[in-house]
């Protein structure tokens, strides 16, 4: 799998790249590259001039006519084989529409823009461990399993998962619930009011006016707060012979 960073300029309807990174993540090899564009800034007309300085000066402060040594610059017209020799026939990822469409008529690879599969930006995605499985919302069970089988065939499954839509209360101890919750461990409104309903049902002996709430008849808040969870942790308790999973947000 390769992932493939890359910073330039939009003029009109193209996308004109200046720096590229691409690395391999089953070897972590690595290449950087500097492109000297073809033409100089002084050439460009004044209006792609403001926008180009625009760029420099509010997103990533590459300036149009940057060229350090050779040995980390790439003439333009070499950029495409350059990919070509670092690619080879790997699944790429890179981050955004207009550097896939880039990238798509340079390359005949499969290419995923991280957007649209729920790729985290880089702040949250440093909070997220190397152990914790970030699920694309983009996707029904299905479209993910197939997904995930696709591009993580390293990965070691300690589990299978399978949604099932039961009674929580009433089905068999083998299924766990797992329910995303804030770091203040507060629950949703829609989500309290289900399991509220649900304990009534099971425990005729109370009353709608006084429903016993999920917290209150499986308890385990200290447990979870000396647990420590940080936004993108999970915090497991066990309940009656049942595994109980927490997925904290934020």
């Amino acid at each position: 799998m390769i992932i493939i960073d890359v910073q330039g300029f939009t003029c009109g309807s193209n996308f004109i790249c200046k720096e590229i990174a691409i690395m391999d993540t089953a070897t972590g090899y690595w290449q950087h590259k500097l492109v000297n564009l073809p033409a100089e800034f002084t050439m460009l007309n004044s209006s792609t001039q403001s926008h180009i300085n625009w760029t420099v000066n509010n997103l990533h402060g590459i300036s149009w006519d940057l060229s350090p040594s050779e040995e980390s610059c790439l003439h333009y017209e070499q950029l495409t084989s350059f990919i070509k020799e670092n690619v080879h026939d790997e699944p790429i990822f890179v981050k955004g529409r207009s550097k896939q469409q880039w990238l798509e008529r340079l390359i005949t690879n499969h290419i995923t823009n991280l957007h649209e599969i729920g790729c985290p930006n880089l702040r949250k995605l440093k909070k997220i461990f190397q152990n914790r499985r970030y699920r694309p919302q983009k996707y029904s069970d299905g479209e993910w399993k197939m997904w995930w089988a696709q591009y993580n065939t390293g990965v070691t499954h300690y589990c299978d998962y399978e949604e099932v839509r039961a009674d929580l209360f009433t089905a068999p101890l083998d299924y766990s619930l797992g329910h995303c919750v804030s770091q203040d461990l507060q629950m949703s409104r829609g989500i309290a009011k289900i399991f509220r309903y649900s304990i009534v049902k099971q425990d005729k002996k109370v009353s709608d006016g006084k429903a016993h709430n999920f917290r209150q008849k499986y308890g385990g808040l200290e447990e979870l707060r000396a647990q420590h969870l940080a936004p993108g942790g999970v915090g497991v308790l066990k309940r009656e012979g049942r595994l109980l999973f927490y997925m904290i947000l934020k």
